[in-house]
């Protein structure tokens, strides 16, 4: 089970002893409980890191950085933006991809916290350079019996398994309908060293500023 008191925040800085959040009540007080209790029962794997960059105070933001360690976009860490609302859990997390960028000492206004980070771009067929991720549970397959494990394990099949069908990205999706070959070597490529691929460009995949321990 993952423990609130160990994970840091952005810069290294140490969570509250407890997760502290308002005072909410009726409907509202068990929506945060329920996202409390699926939050604190998270077992997450070595390849899964979760953060709150902003401090447990408000746990409805939070990253999680997945580093693959099997499949096209293995050794690559991708790290995603999660939101969670005040209907969680009858809606599902609004779920970005993001990625840490050197953008002058400026803060892209996009995201909050220390450092800079901007939209990550990178190539796969359900993720577009936005940052936008497409999954069907994300969606019209959301029940309210799911929770933020469901989208872990749904991320976590995304890099393991690319599905071309509905591809946010075309240029990925088209590829890897194409040529699984072409697709994996521009997909190694270009996490790895970053590579211009259809004519634009995608970093290398080294994730974003999630900083969490561990026991």
């Amino acid at each position: 089970m993952i423990k609130l008191i160990d994970v840091h925040g952005g810069g290294g800085r140490s969570a509250p002893s407890s997760p502290r959040v308002s005072s909410p009540t009726g409907r509202r007080q068990a929506e945060v409980m329920r996202l409390q209790k699926d939050l604190s029962e998270l077992d997450l794997p070595p390849t899964v890191c979760l953060s709150f960059p902003h401090g447990t105070e408000d746990l409805t933001e939070f990253e999680v950085s997945l580093t693959p360690d099997e499949g096209y976009y293995a050794g690559g860490t991708f790290t995603f933006l999660f939101r969670v609302p005040e209907s969680y859990p009858s809606d599902p997390p609004r779920v970005k991809c993001l990625t840490q960028a050197s953008l002058g000492g400026s803060l892209n206004t996009s995201c909050q916290g220390p450092g800079a980070c901007c939209r990550t771009q990178v190539f796969h067929p359900a993720i577009d350079r936005e940052g936008n991720v497409d999954m069907s549970l994300l969606g019209d397959e959301w029940r309210a019996d799911m929770s933020v494990k469901t989208v872990l394990y749904g991320l976590h099949s995304l890099f393991l398994l690319p599905d071309n069908d509905d591809a946010l990205n075309s240029a990925a999706g088209d590829m890897l309908h194409t040529s699984r070959d072409t697709f994996e070597q521009a997909v190694h490529e270009s996490v790895r060293t970053g590579a211009t691929i259809e004519g634009k460009f995608y970093p290398a995949a080294k994730g974003g500023r999630t900083v969490c321990s561990r026991d």
